[in-house]
């Protein structure tokens, strides 16, 4: 009996070691590089843009065993890709991966699995156990699928992928069998391995004493998954603070939150790559020590309009200042456009929702910001925005804001020519009595509306130049 008998702590040896794998080389479906794919990760979890991604995954049409271990892998993945975890040797329990992970000796084809020995406090398997059970294992393990489900991950987690250098491991196993808690089944014990190899991008970096750098195969620095994880959080909460307020206090809002979590990046020069300076992810990390450029600021200040307002609405354009390349965000309100420079608003220059002094689209606008101006050009073939997107009001927000509405009087009968140029209201009612309405009586106002009681009033044709395309007329109301 004793001669018959193997403890349990002697492996089965499924698979070979990690350490002497070869490496397998794959392509995703759709060739994406590096960056891309980093974008697309980003993109993924702002918040909002998870929609994008609203597709059934492939990964749904695996079964079985395949099925499970697609779904183990997406949830490591997923957790590398966020900054949660740094490895990516991945190490799968049996019982993740099988339905069934555990056998009674009437399902291995025996009559009894081994017994207690209690002088050493420990179960022993009988050697009979050993070929009905590795038969199951390796039944089991011959469903595994590895390229199918390696082809479903990267169609399904492309974007959390991006720090995949598509090349992995050739997956080994060093399943084992172990006694369940009542000693009634052989469980399969130990784990499935395989690894995903980092790209140098993205991999955890070590320095040496000679000042050479050396990167990890199998660890990705958390630190860029864990930004974009923040940044999606905090930019999350900006949203709801001022959900269900009106635009204008989101306009407001979204600015202070922006210049109270970015900082400007001095550091970046000429010669620095293109990188997370420029990018959102910077602004929304809530880090001191990640800072961007104006490109940021802009970017920042878009995102939050688009996912946040009702009807204002904010782009961002390139271009320069007497400082150099910039760029900076035009705000729509009321079908009239504002410069908003949120870089420059934050060194403390009143550069929010303003308005010209001077300029063209042409040529460039001069800004008022107190105690200087400053004139900003467009690169129009950067831009490609429409001159209506680039015109901008030559009143600041503030001012057109603090117009306020005339009525004017019942006895009226005409509103003389340049009568309310320049005038700051914002809307008129003219009342049935008046017959005519003359040259340039309105140009260059801050009108919005105007209410007409008769249907005849006539209106000369230059009386709203400069502003016709912000004004609507209303008649007979």
């Amino acid at each position: 009996m004793i001669m018959a008998i193997v403890c349990c702590f002697l492996g089965l040896g499924f698979g070979a070691a990690e350490e002497n794998a070869e490496e397998v080389t794959v392509e995703f479906a759709q060739e994406m590089g590096e960056d891309e794919l980093a974008g697309g990760y980003i993109n993924s979890m702002m918040p909002a843009r998870r929609l994008l991604r609203a597709v059934r995954p492939s990964g749904l049409n695996l079964k079985g065993a395949n099925r499970k271990l697609y779904t183990a892998l997406r949830t490591r993945i997923s957790k590398v890709a966020s900054g949660e975890e740094s490895s990516t040797a991945f190490e799968i329990p049996a019982k993740e991966i099988f339905e069934q992970w555990a056998f009674t000796a009437e399902e291995l084809g025996i009559d009894a699995l081994g017994m207690y020995e209690e002088e050493e406090d420990e179960f022993c398997f009988y050697t009979k156990v050993n070929k009905p059970f590795e038969a199951k294992v390796a039944e089991l393990v011959g469903e595994i699928d590895f390229t199918q489900v390696m082809a479903c991950l990267m169609a399904d987690c492309a974007y959390e992928l991006y720090w995949f250098n598509k090349s992995y491991t050739v997956p080994t196993n060093d399943f084992d069998k172990q006694i369940s808690e009542d000693y009634t089944k052989a469980e399969i014990a130990g784990n499935y391995k395989v690894t995903l190899l980092v790209s140098l991008d993205y991999a955890v970096r070590s320095l040496a004493e000679d000042g050479s750098v050396s990167y990890s195969r199998k660890a990705v620095d958390t630190g860029y998954g864990e930004s974009v994880r923040m940044a999606a959080e905090n930019a999350a909460e900006i949203l709801a603070e001022y959900s269900g307020k009106s635009d204008e206090e989101k306009l407001y809002g979204y600015r202070n939150a922006i210049c109270s979590l970015a900082d400007y990046n001095y550091e970046v020069k000429k010669d620095t790559p293109y990188g997370d300076p420029w990018q959102i992810v910077w602004v929304f990390d809530g880090k001191p020590n990640t800072r961007v450029v104006c490109e940021g600021y802009a970017k920042a200040f878009q995102y939050l309009c688009e996912l946040g307002t009702e009807s204002a609405e904010a782009i961002s354009v390139q271009g320069a200042i007497p400082a150099g390349l910039h760029m900076w965000n035009i705000v729509t309100i009321g079908k009239r456009n504002y410069l908003a420079d949120l870089t420059n608003y934050d060194i403390g220059l009143d550069l929010f929702l303003k308005g010209y002094s001077d300029g063209d689209v042409e040529n460039g606008y001069y800004i008022n910001y107190g105690s200087g101006t400053i004139l900003y050009t467009y690169n129009r073939e950067l831009n490609g925005r429409t001159e209506k997107e680039l015109t901008l009001n030559p009143w600041d927000y503030s001012k057109v804001r603090a117009a306020g509405e005339a009525v004017l009087p019942d006895g009226i009968e005409e509103i003389e020519d340049e009568a309310f140029a320049g005038a700051m209201i914002r809307s008129v009612r003219v009342p049935a009595g008046c017959r005519r309405i003359g040259e340039r009586a309105f140009a260059g106002s801050m009108l919005e509306e105007i209410w007409l009681e008769s249907e005849e009033t006539e209106i000369a044709e230059s009386a709203f130049e400069g502003i016709e395309e912000y004004v609507t007329v209303n008649r007979g109301e």
